[in-house]
């Protein structure tokens, strides 16, 4: 399955379009499956910051999940996503 989003350079046009409507709170993120995560999350907090620039109460770096938290962490994450580790692997459809 892919995972989708915007790219790390369309960050700040897209966070300009948010805070016209809502109030930006920070960034949600999870590590592509084809790149390793600590890779992925360290250029998700560069991008993070680069937009705390211009909107410094984006605070929240919601980034990990269950299989890659310890590497989230180490990234700054301030939020992370464990429902696998809590409730178990989703069923297939």
């Amino acid at each position: 399955p892919a995972r989708g989003g915007v790219a790390s350079h369309d960050l700040t046009d897209l966070a300009e379009t948010i805070t016209g409507t809502l109030r930006l709170r920070g960034i949600m993120a999870v590590s592509p499956l084809s790149m390793d995560p600590a890779e992925a999350f360290a250029v998700v907090a560069r991008a993070h910051e680069q937009m705390q620039e211009r909107f410094p109460e984006a605070s929240v770096r919601c980034i990990g999940m269950s299989d890659d938290f310890p590497e989230a962490i180490a990234h700054g994450a301030t939020h992370i996503r464990v429902g696998s580790a809590l409730l178990g692997p989703r069923p297939l459809l």
